[in-house]
Order: structure tokens, then sequence, then C-alpha cells
């Protein structure tokens, strides 16, 4: 498994809660289906907050993500 990881901003942060909420559905699944529209490599941070992706080799679907402190 490949792992790669991206730093998000407090706001990109709070907009993925918001979008969880509205749709009734986990931080996990609502950060899936906005990175799939999302090029990873362009998210930036300065809240000290980064995102773990884990990515499976074979069909380079995600498998988990979590959000760290740096």
């Amino acid at each position: 498994m490949a792992q790669y990881t991206i730093d998000l901003s407090d706001r990109v942060i709070k907009d993925l809660d918001e979008f969880a909420a509205r749709n009734q559905i986990s931080r996990s699944d609502a950060m899936r289906r906005v990175l799939a529209f999302l090029p990873i490599a362009n998210e930036v941070s300065k809240s000290g907050k980064k995102l773990a992706i884990i990515r499976d080799d074979d069909d380079d679907t995600v498998v988990e993500m979590e959000i760290t402190d740096i």
C-alpha cells in the first residue's frame, strides 16, 4: 500500500465536517467524496494538520484516511 500525506487548512476541515453533517455521513466518507474532485498535491496547510491517505496499490482505492497534528 502507498501512503500519501497532504496538509489541510482549518477551513477545509470545517467544510468537510459541515458537508458530513449535512449529508449524515462520517468525516472519512466526506473526505472520500470531496477528495475525488481535488488534486491532492494542491492542498496547503497553515493549521498544523495533515491528512494521511492510504491507497490500495492494486486498484488505487482509498482504504483509510485520518487527520492528525503535524
